[in-house]
């Protein structure tokens, strides 16, 4: 067949203008339709797709009046502020909250019943930032607000100091809003002598801020790695894991 012939070239550029019309019409629709979504994501507040909270126990011993720290670590809760603290039990947390969109406001919010270290990874903070400085200057609590930051995911790392003894043995992690799926995820496996103090499986709950609670299956991944999860779930929600010890044994 010659290529050159007019009577073969006709038809087959034809036919590919025809294809070139019809992919470049396809496109202007499925821009046309992805503006469309963009546009009515925007009219609506970003979802929370995932949150989930990882806690790492990477050390402990349990404070006796007797008893040296561990360490001493320096925690800056103010730039230029440095605070040190005397290091019985250390514990690593991990966050993450993922959205369907950017969050023009954000807050995140963590409390210990020791002393809170927070790192911002994204969006990322060199330093935190307070508005009220009588708040930098409680232990427990850190609050950080991210206003005209827009971001569809936050990460953050805390190392809290002190908040695993007696009488404090549970963690937990609250929906900042209503969320499609959560987990928390609480890890010992690097003390051994926690797990064997436990004296029994640590229980899961749901607690919603109406007062009901119900069950969770706890899932252990491996020794001494536990788990639980659930799916839609409400504004201020709380998972809970709850870790019974026989400090005895320690």
């Amino acid at each position: 067949m010659d290529w050159l012939d007019g009577n073969v070239i006709a038809p087959v550029a034809a036919a590919l203008i025809g294809a070139v019309t019809t992919l470049v019409a396809t496109r202007m629709q499925t821009r046309a339709a992805s503006k469309a979504q963009r546009d009515a994501a925007a009219d609506r507040p970003a979802r929370c797709t995932l949150k989930v909270l990882h806690a790492k126990v990477v050390r402990f011993q349990i404070d006796e009046d007797e008893a040296a720290p561990l360490y001493l670590a320096d925690t800056t809760r103010v730039e230029g502020q440095p605070t040190e603290v005397a290091v019985n039990d250390e514990t690593v947390y991990t966050s993450v909250e993922t959205y369907d969109g950017p969050t023009p406001d954000h807050e995140y919010h963590f409390r210990s019943s020791g002393v809170a270290d927070l790192m911002c990874l994204a969006p990322w903070r060199p330093a935190l930032r307070y508005t009220d400085r009588g708040a930098a200057s409680d232990p427990h609590v850190v609050r950080q607000v991210f206003s005209g930051e827009p971001s569809d995911a936050y990460v953050m790392i805390t190392h809290a100091y002190n908040g695993l003894q007696p009488g404090n043995e549970d963690f937990g992690v609250r929906m900042p809003q209503d969320v499609d799926e959560a987990r928390l995820v609480v890890d010992l496996s690097s003390v051994p002598r926690l797990l064997d103090a436990m004296s029994e499986p640590p229980r899961g709950e749901l607690r919603c801020e109406n007062g009901a609670t119900a069950a969770l299956s706890v899932l252990e991944y491996r020794r001494g790695i536990y788990c639980i999860e659930k799916q839609q779930l409400q504004k201020n929600d709380v998972l809970l894991l709850d870790f019974t010890f026989d400090w005895s044994r320690l």
